[in-house]
């Protein structure tokens, strides 16, 4: 089953006075206050005002209109979608739209044109709730290091721990009263949420990671749900966790898929525009993690080790077998005074052909150990073979 809630608002008008158009300017006066004169800076201010959980939020227009309920619905409207917008906050944009109830909206307006607008706010989650929330995420994003991981790496790190540490809240499918069921804090410290906390706690975790995520919303199995994109490597990628957090054979079978095989999830018209795919550009295949290329070429060994004055002359078996398309770049031969090779000194040879070199300047009356391992040069970096077995044999005097 999918449970999925979409925010409600009541937009309530109530003038005092008839007024006529002018020009409009903007000041903020609210919880958080506000000197700014434009909806941009007012819809900032509010999106600051709802992250503290405030449930009070006013402010003055000098309204270019005259008692006009649509008008006054657009203007709000402006001003949500300015606190909402997406910002790459991980505590702002979807977070803070997924995790807000409802909102009335109601003007007073002075003979001037003026109108004094209070915005009640409700949400999800408490102040304190959030807190909690926030000391266990920093808490995760430290444990799991991810600095040194891929994209790939840290979005199926977040992924793994969240299908297997948040179950679905059947308990509450059906209790209309029971708001928490739609929060990241549900899924995180409680551990049992529907569909939207789910998304919630991906969204947090994502961003707060150096992933860009949005929520989807739409429909799934016949009902209303909530899922998720992530940005790696450059595309956008489905994932739905509630569902695979449910899957016994198969945890990724939702896991970074493009739309086609993404079955059984239709977006909302809001996030399926020619703007919203603009902006979020999807893959056209299901993404595939890099597979390390293992190269190694394959080794050689010793055939022979020649005591001359001062030095050893070293033979061995050429390799000619292909690696990458070609021969071996060369050899690599390494010498030193103690069987375990510390301190060893090393010797490249070049060419595939070559099977044999002198070892010079060395001590005499000395046994030495030497190995020896073949390389191929791609792009310039060095793929080196396993080293063969040592032989020892004393240098001359």
């Amino acid at each position: 089953m999918n449970t999925f809630v979409k925010r409600f608002s009541a937009i309530l008008l109530a003038v005092c006075l008839t007024i006529g158009m002018t020009t409009a300017t903007v000041s903020a006066v609210s919880a958080a206050v506000s000197t700014g004169t434009t909806i941009s800076s007012i819809g900032a201010d509010l999106r600051e005002a709802m992250k503290a959980r405030e449930k009070t939020f006013t402010f003055t227009y000098k309204l270019p209109f005259s008692n006009n309920d649509d008008a006054f619905a657009s203007l709000i409207e402006k001003v949500m979608n300015k606190a909402f917008e997406h910002t790459g906050d991980p505590e702002e944009g979807d977070y803070l739209k997924y995790h807000f109830l409802s909102y009335n909206a109601y003007a007073t307006v002075s003979p001037n044109g003026t109108a004094q607008i209070k915005i009640q706010n409700e949400y999800y989650t408490t102040a304190a709730q959030e807190a909690k929330v926030t000391e266990k995420v920093d808490s995760l994003i430290s444990q799991w290091n991810l600095k040194s991981r891929s994209d790939y790496e840290k979005a199926k790190i977040i992924y793994d721990y969240i299908c297997s540490s948040v179950s679905y809240d059947y308990e509450h499918l059906k209790d209309p009263n029971y708001k928490l069921q739609y929060t990241a804090y549900a899924a995180l410290i409680n551990g049992t949420s529907v569909c939207q906390g789910y998304a919630n706690l991906a969204y947090r975790l994502f961003l707060e990671a150096g992933l860009d995520c949005r929520i989807i919303s739409g429909t799934a199995n016949n009902g209303p749900h909530a899922w998720n994109i992530v940005k790696i490597g450059g595309l956008y990628y489905n994932l739905d966790s509630t569902w695979d957090s449910r899957q016994s054979d198969n945890r990724y079978r939702y896991f970074l898929k493009n739309n086609k095989n993404f079955l059984d999830h239709t977006r909302y018209s809001e996030y399926s525009s020619a703007a919203f795919n603009q902006s979020y550009t999807m893959d056209v295949n299901n993404y595939s993690p890099e597979v390390p290329v293992i190269i190694q070429p394959d080794p050689t060994a010793l055939s022979k080790l020649s005591p001359v004055k001062k030095g050893l002359k070293v033979s061995w078996k050429s390799q000619s077998s292909l690696v990458n398309g070609g021969h071996i770049t060369g050899y690599q031969i390494r010498y030193s005074g103690k069987s375990d090779m510390s301190f060893a000194k090393k010797i490249t040879v070049k060419g595939y052909k070559t099977v044999n070199k002198t070892i010079t300047n060395l001590t005499p009356e000395k046994r030495y150990y030497v190995q020896i391992r073949t390389y191929k040069l791609i792009n310039g970096r060095p793929y080196y073979s396993a080293w063969s077995k040592y032989r020892y044999a004393t240098a001359k005097g």
